[in-house]
């Protein structure tokens, strides 16, 4: 009898290990890593590749900025990206794109490599982002929260790991033409399948700006 209840005493033992095993790894999150804090994150698209293309035509600009400030954690799921473009076009012509107070909320998912994200694009009541290209076409994006997912990638190492996105899985996009005038205007169209590509690198910075802060994802 001794025998039994010392065998049944070493089963409950081993099924209690697995389970606190297997709760430490359902645990477990992918977050974005952050060296120390707080972090000034900053980032730009690789060279020109950036384009959103709609019914009308691509848009496309020779400058993305992008500028992001984290919590004063060392680790995060979810970050705020604000977006300055630049030199853009629209279906060929100069255009500008106005953001209007909208930014966009980036979050990492819950799983092993390739690291995903989904993308929010948040807005001030009553606003949008708005491009407007020259007098033949005005491009309307709301807010809207699921797009994606994209693919980030762990790039450098030590102070200057980098993380790079791959933005070409952003294909579900909400947005509505406005025609303007003359030959050769745009379409009314309303639709989600605006789809964004190209690839945008974010860096780490210190709060002046002088010293690199490794940002990563694990």
């Amino acid at each position: 009898m001794t025998r039994k209840f010392k065998t049944l005493g070493l089963v409950l033992v081993s099924v209690l290990a697995l389970s606190a095993i297997g709760a430490s790894g359902a645990s477990a999150a992918t977050e974005f890593h952050y060296e120390t804090s707080p972090v000034t994150l900053t980032g730009s698209q690789e060279g020109e590749s950036n384009a959103f293309d709609v019914q009308f035509g691509e848009v496309k600009c020779g400058i993305a900025k992008y500028t992001g400030k984290t919590p004063t954690g060392t680790v995060d799921i979810t970050i705020t990206i604000s977006v300055l473009f630049e030199n853009c076009t629209f279906a060929g012509v100069a255009s500008t794109v106005d953001l209007n107070g909208c930014h966009f909320l980036i979050h990492l998912q819950n799983v092993p490599v390739p690291f995903l994200i989904i993308i929010d694009v948040v807005c001030p009541a009553g606003q949008e982002i708005t491009v407007t290209g020259g007098t033949k076409c005005t491009l309307h994006i709301p807010a809207q929260t699921g797009l994606g997912p994209a693919t980030v990638t762990n790039i450098g190492a030590g102070t200057t790991r980098e993380v790079t996105a791959a933005l070409a899985g952003i294909q579900n996009i909400t947005y509505t033409q406005t025609p303007g005038t003359g030959i050769g205007k745009c379409s009314s169209v309303t639709s989600s399948t605006g789809k964004y590509t190209g690839t945008s690198t974010f860096t780490g910075e210190n709060e002046a700006g002088t010293a690199h802060i490794g940002v990563f994802v694990a």
